[in-house]
């Protein structure tokens, strides 16, 4: 929900989430820059930098830079001697002759793992492209170099240039300096091609004779690590080739990880003049805590990446769970499982077995566990794929997979689409394959090109390197893969692109694949082996960066790291260079590596090592050596996670004196400027929280909406309510508390009701595994077990079966202990398995668990005995058969599923964090529903009585809510006035979005405004909200109404330039969703405040950057995103319409009226709504009397949607559009009454009318003649049907004429009727034939009343403007029949009255039209007699 936000009571404040930060363990870390502008509109302007640390129990924390302006800072690095050459623009290593498809190669049967070609095929083609180059012994000798770096070319060769082009768009081989030509200039690049058919024996065993030479050449012993030894050459097992002699001892790939000699002193290290990624000159401060959805607590974050163009971070939890997070406020913006119990099958099943060789079909069908390891994103179009890899873990032994060592890598791949930068709700995560192969989760890459295309590489269990192209197919919602007609040609079984390389099957099994893999919108195609890697040991990783065509590789083991080029269908080898237990590598431009070990990182230098062995043969010399100096390192000490941030550079995270830092270092910088600590948390606060810690809320169960049961890290419980835990009462004095604490901090807090008693009990668990029960009304110890090795996860009631009235009381681990309720009797505990518990069923005596490895154990309940494990499958087809009860457990969560009362609920599953246990989320928009439509109930107070009414009480709860939002510190004034009116509390505000729940660590006034826009919009929205909700429990509103303005029209004055405007996108959303009307007041107050801030190129720009449904297609215009384009849109123009084109205006036009006919449209209520807000602009723009018919009907429709207002909605909109264009209004109503649809249609209109008539009856004044004429006139007699249909409509009509406006009148023994008109004369009609009689015209200013005498003879006519009243005979006479249509003779001659009077009653008579309708009565004493009061004036008049 948009509306949802959280409050963390903490004792500490701000300080608790600063403690939490140093009670975690980071796991990973993420550096990146937010662009200037991601604030939105009066956001921040200037780029900030933001650094994520991913921590153990699966929490993150965001941390923030300022600007360097803000803080006087060190200098810069200034460069001294060495300068990396440029990245040179690097060409496809392609030759003339290769193929676009090249055949597959078999691999070599050889046991040496230096094979360095894959071996020969039967086509010729093969070798027309060439596989990795092959490098002879190369070594690694560290030291600094001295020297002097080549300059890089500064110029371009315009002659040369256009070649190059031309080279490119032919995707050949363009003569340019590569990788290689940079560190050996004028070397000659070779590469081994396959060989032919003729000569492959003879090749393979000189190339097996190469290998043995280099694998001798890097497992030679290593030299001494003393002084002396530092200048001894080591020599291979074969033949040796010396390099380039150096300063300090060459390392061997047996030497230890400090073989490497480091510089005895850093004070003389050169300076580089490196791009530097993070601004440690800034001001950096912790931004917020937040924590992920429920599923993935606990599990560590173990990998975060950058999302490119855009200010969000991916990250991946080890069980699986994959989310979006916004840099800017650290929330969560969407998140998605990749494994569920429906993919995990399809990727173990069918799929799974065909795609693994044949030799681990056996390892497929044993249970298995997946655990989820690296994220790979790279770009496409318009959207970006993700791909994240597991690997996975037998939970059962096999006789037959001991011998396989064999590792398999799943792949689940999703597709990022960002609909719009700055909308959260407008990004979706969507998941488009599942697939497993062969090799090593560390050997997978996902590489973009230049050119658009994506390519998967990855490291088969061959130490093959597979190149496949990835394809995504466009979505098609509701297609299915058909099965071929026997002896059909139309649908052959083509091979599964996953499993190409996986040997041939048959026609069944490859059309039962398809059909698995019909939901799969990812392919595989051109799958090439690029060859062996030559690397000795276990692979660790591998990475590759993208220069035009040509992909620059590194793959790295625990003894070596690899340097090679991989360009269309070829790869070629650059070098390999000894260093062992690399964890990670990141390579700057050509000769600079930051190199990250356990221990240390370093900056090494790469460059060419000559050949200086006369004794070197001449196979040997024509390869490449490549040689890696150290230039300095820098050891990690004690550190938790360290990364590489940018060349050279990398921060670290660690804990010193029990208090989280996080630092900066830079490789190849003097010592006084390589480390700085950019943020570090302060000893007050850990003090703080250390002395607070036993008395801190570590769980919290929402009860009803002012009721809570809270648990407290020193083991009490206590009952109290929400308003005393904003009001920072002390624990024990406005509730219940218990007497005798648990053994631990508690973790759970559960409700229970014993069904033979009917009474409620309390089950709270400890991080001991201890169990306690507790009364609900006495909080009196009933029974403690300390049961688990791990704490209470979930409460489990049972209701029926033989474990009726029990408790299933699940641990952590899996463990459940059965606990027998009435008697509080602990009956046995059923031992967990090696998987985690993800559903639990129960069916008469039988007990079912269901794990994450797909296996399932039946336990007996009645003699407590295991019978047997089945799979899942069989599992479910048993359930189906019925008489089962299910429960799903949310796997490695503590506490119970997010427990909601009435818009109130907590955070669990992180007890063991200062601030999370203290936190409550609130729903705004159920919590004001919940207050509007039932009573506020409250715990039960014991030092002092409650509030006495429920008027009073919701009083006191919204006054504690808003003092726990608003700000102090601000202004004075304002200050003063919500301390006066509503007091100020002190609570950390959050915001909690896909399930995750981000605490924001604001120290002062300005902090919680400057965070980012959502922010400031939820914030704000619920300040106003509650402020709405408030009003009516008020007695003087003003007050309210005062802080309303401030906080949606003046607090970015008063906070400054580092304010951040609400977000429009966010407020339009909420409005659209809102059910509670405070809510949507409050949403649309803080809109239009939004929008009146904007300047007029900020109008256009934002009109501009929104597609309304007109200009949408047909399956695109009923979209959220669309009804929201429609809504900003809307309600810009209703304000701002001049600065908008007349198309654009148009457009918005058409899009309402397109919702105002579309039936089935749920955002009728939109329309409706910007139909009366801005009618007098559509109008110009399309037919207005449609849209006017639509709100007819749609006023008096008798359809009610549940939660729906739309006939409210638009019978207020016809009210505002007859109030503002009466003539347009009256000319649609006549129209529909005289001319209508169908009848159905008159008698709504008729209906609408009695409704204006009750409601507005100015709207109608000045037009009843026209509606009276139309009423009279639907009434005639010649069309028997219709006047039938509508006659009771019409006289309903009549009556409320008659008795709403003085100037109607009407007789009914005549069936005549009288109306006065604005201009003085007086119309008589005959209802019996329908028809107008004649025109009395006796006034010449507006006739104010009229009267029928009571025969009907004479009627009397009132004008105050002439301060006249006119008497006439208007009885039938004989000359009516001589003369139709004439009015009755007057007894004189002419048309003058037949009496007239003039009257002079003062300022009595001085009153507006609205005062005519009630204070102007008459009164007939008798049937020549007429008594008129005027206000306090009565006149007498003879008829």
């Amino acid at each position: 929900m948009s509306s949802t936000l959280s409050l963390t009571f903490a004792p500490n404040g701000s300080a608790s989430v600063t403690a939490s930060f140093s009670e975690s363990t980071p796991t990973s870390l993420l550096h990146a820059q937010i662009p200037a502008g991601t604030g939105g509109q009066g956001g921040v302007e200037e780029s900030r930098g933001s650094v994520l640390a991913g921590c153990e129990d699966g929490s993150i924390y965001v941390l923030h830079s300022g600007t360097s302006s803000n803080i006087g800072g060190k200098p810069e690095p200034t460069p001294l001697v060495i300068t990396p050459p440029e990245v040179s623009p690097l060409s496809p290593l392609l030759s003339p002759t290769t193929r676009r498809h090249p055949p597959h190669n078999t691999r070599p049967s050889s046991s040496s793992p230096r094979s360095l070609s894959p071996a020969s095929t039967k086509s010729p083609a093969a070798a027309s492209y060439s596989p990795f180059f092959h490098v002879a012994k190369p070594r690694a000798v560290s030291g600094v170099s001295g020297e002097q770096a080549e300059a890089p070319k500064n110029y371009v060769d315009f002659e040369e240039e256009q070649e190059k082009m031309k080279g490119m768009l032919r995707r050949k081989g363009v003569k340019d300096k590569t990788v290689m030509d940079s560190l050996m200039p004028g070397v000659e690049k070779k590469a081994f091609a396959p060989s032919s058919s003729s000569n492959s024996a003879s090749d393979s065993k000189c190339a097996d004779s190469n290998l043995a030479g280099a694998a001798a050449g890097r497992t030679a012993n290593n030299p001494s690590s003393s002084a002396s030894s530092s200048s001894a050459s080591s020599a291979s097992a074969s033949s040796s080739e010396k390099v380039v002699k150096a300063t300090t001892p060459v390392m061997s790939p047996t030497s230890s990880t400090y073989s490497l000699s480091r510089p005895a002193s850093t004070t003389n290290v050169p300076s580089i003049d490196l791009p530097r990624n993070l601004d440690a000159t800034a001001a950096w401060g912790l931004t917020c805590h937040t924590i992920p959805p429920e599923r993935a607590r606990l599990s560590p974050v173990v990998c975060l990446k950058r999302v490119a163009r855009h200010p969000l971070a991916l990250c991946l939890h080890e069980i699986g769970e994959v989310g979006v997070y916004s840099l800017v406020d650290g929330s969560c913006q969407v998140s998605a499982p990749a494994a569920t119990a429906a993919t995990t099958t399809a990727a173990e099943g069918t799929t799974r077995k065909s795609a693994l060789a044949a030799g681990a079909k056996a390892k497929s069908k044993l249970p298995l566990i997946w655990h989820w390891k690296s994220l790979h994103v790279v770009a496409l179009v318009e959207t970006f794929l993700v791909v994240v890899c597991a690997t996975s873990e037998a939970t059962v032994q096999s006789p037959e997979m001991e011998n396989d060592h064999s590792e398999d890598t799943r792949y689940v791949a999703f597709e990022l689409d960002i609909e719009r930068a700055g909308d959260p709700d407008g990004i979706s995560l969507t998941k488009i394959g599942d697939w497993a192969l062969e090799g090593p989760v560390q050997g997978v890459a996902l590489h973009g090109n230049s050119d658009g295309q994506i390519h998967l590489l990855h490291v088969d269990d061959s130490r093959h390197l597979i190149k496949q192209r990835v394809s995504l197919s466009e979505k098609v919602a509701g297609t299915e893969s058909p099965l071929p007609a026997a002896g059909s040609t139309a649908n052959l079984p083509l091979p599964n692109p996953f499993k190409v390389l996986k040997g041939l099957r048959s026609t069944e099994n490859l059309i039962e694949e398809q059909r698995d893999d019909a939901s799969s919108r990812i392919s595989l195609v051109e799958t090439l082996d690029l060859g062996l890697l030559p690397l000795t040991g276990s692979l660790a990783g591998i990475r590759f960066d993208s220069v035009h065509y040509l992909a620059s590789g590194l793959a790295w083991s625990d003894q070596e790291l690899l340097l090679f080029d991989v360009s269309g269908f070829s790869a070629q080898v650059l070098g390999i260079v000894p260093l062992v237990g690399v964890v990670d590598v990141l390579r700057h431009g050509h000769n600079l590596v930051t190199v990250k070990f356990e221990d240390r990182m370093e900056l090494r230098k790469l460059s060419a090592a000559g050949s200086t062995d006369s004794q070197t043969n001449e196979s040997t010399s024509s390869h490449h050596v490549i040689r890696s100096s150290l230039i300095q390192s820098q050891p990690l000490l004690d550190v938790d996670v360290a990364m590489i941030s940018a060349p050279s550079e990398f921060i670290t995270t660690r804990k010193k004196n029990s208090r989280r830092r996080l630092e900066s270092f830079m490789l190849g910088s003097p010592e006084n400027q390589s480390q700085r600590v950019l943020w570090k948390a302060g000893r007050v606060d850990v003090q703080a929280a250390d002395k607070k810690l036993d008395s801190r809320v570590s769980a919290l169960l929402p009860v009803k909406l002012n009721y809570l049961v809270l648990g407290y890290a020193d083991g009490f419980v206590e009952q109290t309510s929400l308003t005393s835990l904003v009001q920072r009462k002390p624990r024990g004095s406005s509730g219940r508390m218990s007497e005798v604490p648990l053994p631990g901090v508690v973790t759970t807090i559960d409700i229970v009701r014993v069904e033979r008693t009917n009474e409620r009990r309390l089950i709270v668990g400890a991080d001991d595994g201890s169990i306690a029960i507790f009364p609900f009304d006495s909080m009196q110890l009933l029974a403690r077990w300390t049961v688990f090795l791990e704490p209470l996860r979930e409460v489990i009631h049972v209701s029926s079966g033989r474990l009726r009235g029990c408790v299933l009381c699940v641990s952590q681990d899996g463990c459940i202990a059965v606990i027998a309720l009435d008697g509080c009797e602990y009956l046995y505990l059923v031992p967990a398995s090696v998987a985690p518990l993800e559903k639990i069923c129960v069916g008469g005596d039988n007990l079912l668990l269901a794990y994450a490895d797909k296996r399932t154990r039946l336990w007996d309940v009645k003699t407590r005995e295991f019978w047997r494990s089945m799979t899942t499958d069989k599992a479910d087809e048993m359930i189906k058969q019925g008489g089962w009860t299910e429960w799903q457990v949310h796997s490695r969560v503590l506490g119970s599923s997010l427990r909601t009362r009435g818009g109130i609920s907590s955070l669990s599953g992180v007890p063991h964090l200062p601030d999370a246990g203290s936190t409550v989320i609130l729903d705004i928009d159920e919590l004001l529903l919940s207050l509007s439509v039932g009573p506020l109930n409250s715990v039960p107070a014991v030092s002092q009585p409650g509030p006495k009414d429920d008027h009073e009480a919701k009083r006191v709860y919204l006054r504690s809510l808003l003092s726990a939002l608003l700000t102090d510190g601000l202004n004075k004034d304002i200050d003063q006035t919500c301390r006066e009116k509503l007091q100020i509390s002190t609570a950390l505000f959050g915001i909690c979005r896909s399930a995750a729940t981000t605490i924001y660590a604001a120290e002062g006034p300005r902090e919680p405004w400057s965070i980012g826009p959502d922010v400031s919009a939820l914030h704000s929205m619920s300040i106003v909200a509650l402020l709405h909700a408030l009003g009516p429990y008020e007695d003087k509103p003003d007050t309210l109404h005062t802080i309303s303005t401030i906080y949606s029209a003046s607090i970015g004055q008063i906070v400054g330039s580092s304010y951040h405007s609400p977000s429009l996108t966010l407020l339009a959303r909420i409005w659209l969703h809102a059910k509670a009307t405070d809510l949507s007041v409050a949403s649309r107050q803080l809109f239009d405040a939004g929008i009146a801030r904007l300047s007029d190129d900020q109008v256009n720009s934002l009109v501009e950057s929104w597609h309304v449904p007109s200009s949408q297609s047909e399956a695109k215009r009923d979209s959220t995103t669309s009804a929201l384009a429609l809504f900003i849109c809307g309600s810009v123009a209703v304000d701002k319409y001049t600065l908008l084109s007349s198309t654009a205006l148009t457009d918005i036009a058409k899009s309402i009226s397109l919702y105002l006919h579309d039936e089935h449209s749920p955002h009728r209520s939109l329309a409706i709504d910007l139909c009366s807000r801005g009618f007098p602009v559509w109008q110009q723009h399309v037919d207005a009397v449609e849209i006017l018919r639509s709100l007819f009907a749609l006023a008096t429709s008798g359809k009610k949607d549940p939660g729906s207002n739309v006939g409210q909605q638009a019978r207020s909109a016809v009210l505002l559009i007859a109030s503002g264009n009466s003539p347009l209004f009256m000319t649609t109503v006549s129209m529909d009454i005289l001319q209508p649809k169908s009848v159905q249609h008159r008698k709504s209109v008729m209906q609408l009318v009695i409704f204006l008539i009750h409601k507005r009856p100015l709207v109608l004044y000045s037009n009843l003649p026209r509606l009276v004429e139309a009423v009279v006139k639907s009434l005639d007699p010649n069309s028997n049907a219709n006047r039938d249909a509508v006659l009771d409509s019409a006289t309903e009509i009549l009556g409320h004429l008659v008795e709403t406006y003085p100037t109607v009148d009407f007789h009914g023994p005549s069936q005549r009727l009288a109306i006065g008109t604005s201009e003085g004369a007086v119309v008589m009609y005959d209802l019996k034939t329908a028809t107008r009689l004649y025109v009395l015209e006796g006034h010449t200013k507006r006739t104010t009343a009229c009267a029928f005498s009571p025969d009907g003879r004479r009627l009397v006519t009132l004008s105050l403007e002439e301060h006249t009243v006119l008497i006439w005979k208007v009885g039938s006479s004989f000359t009516s029949f001589f003369m139709p249509g004439a009015p009755p003779r007057q007894g004189h001659g002419g048309s003058d009255p037949y009496k007239t009077y003039d009257f002079n009653i003062g300022d009595e008579g001085d009153m507006t039209l609205a005062a005519t309708l009630d204070l102007v009565k008459f009164d007939w004493p008798s049937e020549r007699s007429v008594r008129i009061r005027i206000r306090g004036a009565t006149l007498t008049f003879s008829t």
